[in-house]
């Protein structure tokens, strides 16, 4: 096994090789004694691909080899290896107190992954399954999650997997606070989209003649059949008969009316009309 002594990754596995031989261990031997697979082991001493930091420091301890400066070695690799293959391009994003849209607060989180160096999803699992053991303000969380949530694929479905996935990303717990804030502003507003878009398909559901009278209360006649809510009918004015096209959601949320005699607006213009099932 080669690997190139110039690099972090390749003094680290130098490290650990000199570590296995200074104990007399063969590979299937140190498997065993780290409980995992020879090929893990192998990988790790060939300095070809970087082995997650939880099996170094095990390897540290079997060893006896310096924890500290297995880290410095390991960090550093990990550094070149996300360079490699991200660069140093980081998501923009607001501060997390600016943060008012799920769009918002997904950038955050993932600007959030990017700063703590991108960790590895399956480490990111492991980091809050410890936290979830050690309380119940934290949930447990898939690597699958973590994934989607540091891509940017979905948001945290609960405070405490929100927990979860920052504690992952080594935010100081200090931090939480604004971090659940925003999260719970991001809630409120999405509760209040779907309250608006149910408003809107009761709305739409209006029927021709209901549509026609809500017209004819406007002092408008309209010409064409019924198009629609939010589509331009074509209409003229009951008192000057000026001929001109309107929106019935704009007529009956805004109370236009013709803008040549600014004919009488429909009584309760301005409120949002809730006319009924069809």
């Amino acid at each position: 096994m080669t690997a190139d002594l110039t690099t972090p990754l390749g003094q680290l596995a130098e490290h650990l090789r000199h570590g296995m031989c200074g104990t007399g261990m063969t590979i299937a031997q140190a498997a065993t004694a780290l409980y995992c697979s020879p090929t893990k082991v192998q990988r790790a001493l060939a300095g070809k691909v970087l082995p997650d930091w939880e099996l170094v420091h095990d390897c540290a301890r079997l060893f006896g080899l310096d924890p500290v400066l297995l880290r410095e070695l390991w960090q550093a690799a990990e550094q070149q290896r996300l360079r490699a293959r991200h660069g140093t391009r980081q998501t923009p994003a607001p501060s997390v107190r600016l943060v008012r849209t799920a769009d918002q607060l997904s950038a955050a989180l993932i600007r959030q992954f990017e700063e703590a160096r991108r960790p590895r999803y399956r480490e990111m699992a492991r980091r809050a399954e410890r936290a979830a053991r050690s309380s119940r303000d934290f949930a447990r969380m898939s690597h699958t999650s973590a994934w989607r949530i540091a891509t940017g694929k979905g948001l945290p479905g609960s405070v405490e997997q929100l927990r979860a996935f920052l504690i992952a990303c080594e935010v100081p717990r200090a931090a939480f606070g604004q971090w659940i804030r925003a999260w719970e502003r991001v809630q409120a507003q999405e509760r209040q989209d779907r309250q608006t878009r149910r408003r809107e398909r009761r709305t739409e559901a209006v029927s021709a003649e209901e549509a026609k009278a809500l017209m004819r209360a406007a002092s408008l006649s309209p010409r064409d059949p019924y198009p629609g809510w939010n589509r331009p009918w074509a209409a003229h004015c009951s008192g000057c008969r000026a001929f001109s096209r309107f929106r019935l959601s704009e007529v009956v949320g805004k109370g236009q009316g013709c803008p040549v005699c600014a004919s009488p607006r429909l009584p309760g213009a301005g409120q949002a009309a809730d006319p009924g099932p069809a």
